[in-house]
């Protein structure tokens, strides 16, 4: 035996096919959404992408500061070792991994590319035009020892090693495209 919950969105959606209306089968979508379970989704893994000008050219940022990369593409396939470039051209997808984490990187499209300098006012200092991400270390050592890593790879700093009033550790980081990575690990309560 069905559910009054089922019965209802049955009728509602038969109602909706008869109406023949946009917001009438968004409305029973929306129920059924509610009322039969599907909002319990469990996210396993979240792979950000960012725009850039040249796939390459990051991949080696991203080198610089400890990444490894994953995969290259190109318009015609996947590039062995994921490499720059094959005889087929560079490569314009691609990959970089850290642990566990992947960011995809894709030219010139997927998002918006942000600015390689801070526009002039009234722009904030933050304002970049960029994707904005955490990437959260293990602990305060961590972030601190990135930081000299990030100092001696030459990465733009935008704002320097800071102890935050949410009780965390932090510096931001700027891609050469304007994304803006805020490296970060909670203090321990003491």
């Amino acid at each position: 035996m069905e559910s009054p919950i089922f019965e209802i969105g049955q009728l509602a959606l038969s109602e909706a096919a008869t109406w023949r209306s946009d917001f009438a089968i968004l409305v029973v979508i929306r129920f059924w959404v509610l009322h039969r379970g599907f909002r319990k989704m469990n996210v396993e893994h979240i792979t950000p992408i960012l725009n850039v000008t040249s796939v390459p050219a990051s991949m080696a940022w991203f080198e610089r500061l400890g990444w490894k990369r994953s995969f290259a593409w190109n318009r015609v396939g996947m590039i062995p070792d994921a490499a720059d470039r094959d005889e087929d051209g560079e490569a314009d997808y691609g990959g970089v991994t850290s642990g566990n984490v992947e960011i995809f990187l894709c030219q010139g499209a997927q998002g918006s590319v942000g600015y390689s300098s801070v526009p002039s006012k009234p722009y904030r200092a933050d304002d970049t035009g960029g994707v904005w991400m955490t990437w959260w270390l293990a602990n305060a050592a961590e972030v601190e020892v990135f930081y000299s890593v990030a100092m001696k790879a030459g990465a733009e700093v935008t704002m320097p090693l800071t102890v935050q009033p949410w009780n965390a550790t932090e510096f931001r980081i700027r891609h050469p495209d304007g994304h803006t990575f805020r490296i970060s690990a909670f203090l321990d309560d003491e």
